[in-house]
């Protein structure tokens, strides 16, 4: 990270980052950033606290990188992985599974386990976007072992995981949210728990870094 008392994130991938998220006194210490995915090759990755890779990004071009991402992970970085994995950009994470049901109960989204990244956040809040489902996700990134489910969807929440968090055994953090971004999904400002998901991230991310600053010392 960078020598200052920030502590930054990159948000990598095609499209320009939402204005909102660059606006640092609302996140604080955490500061948004964000490059371009076709110039990871050139970036200090040790700059960033975490990397939010968006659903968007050109996944051929990272799996090329990936050895450039296990070793971020390696020495104890984290990546919040938005989208479908398509390829195996990151090792021990499975594909990408639909869910074959695209009704209502096939979307409903479900609390599997408490966690900081969705305090005040409920299932609904995920399900429904102004009454409308399926903006959350519509299937799920197979979990490794000992990965721990956050939300779960269709009628056996278990078996479908759309949120996960893993600790890698080799150091690193993974985060899988497989749909739209999880933290633009918090700036459509629709009134609901949704709208929390940005400062969750940011508070969450701040106690990891206070935390492994502490093992350090």
């Amino acid at each position: 990270m960078k020598t200052d008392q920030n502590i930054y994130v990159a948000c990598i991938g095609p499209d320009k980052m939402a204005p909102s998220l660059s606006n640092p006194a609302e996140f604080a210490p955490v500061v948004f950033d964000r490059f371009e995915q076709y110039d990871l090759p050139a970036q200090d990755l040790t700059r960033f606290a975490a990397l939010s890779i968006s659903i968007h990004a050109d996944q051929r071009f990272l799996l090329s990188h990936k050895d450039r991402l296990e070793a971020y992970l390696d020495q104890g970085g984290i990546v919040l992985w938005n989208g479908p994995m398509a390829y195996e950009v990151i090792d021990g994470v499975g594909a990408f599974l639909p869910r074959p049901q695209r009704n209502l109960t096939g979307l409903k989204i479900t609390r599997l386990a408490e966690h900081p990244l969705f305090a005040g956040v409920s299932g609904e809040d995920l399900t429904f976007r102004r009454g409308v489902a399926g903006f959350w996700g519509r299937g799920h990134n197979a979990a490794p072992e000992g990965a721990v489910l956050l939300n779960g969807m269709d009628e056996e929440p278990e078996q479908a995981p759309i949120d996960w968090i893993w600790q890698r055994p080799k150091g690193g953090i993974v985060i899988s949210h497989a749909g739209n971004d999880f933290l633009t999904f918090a700036l459509a400002g629709i009134g609901t728990g949704a709208d929390l998901l940005a400062s969750n991230f940011a508070v969450w991310l701040t106690d990891q870094v206070h935390t492994m600053s502490e093992k350090r010392a």
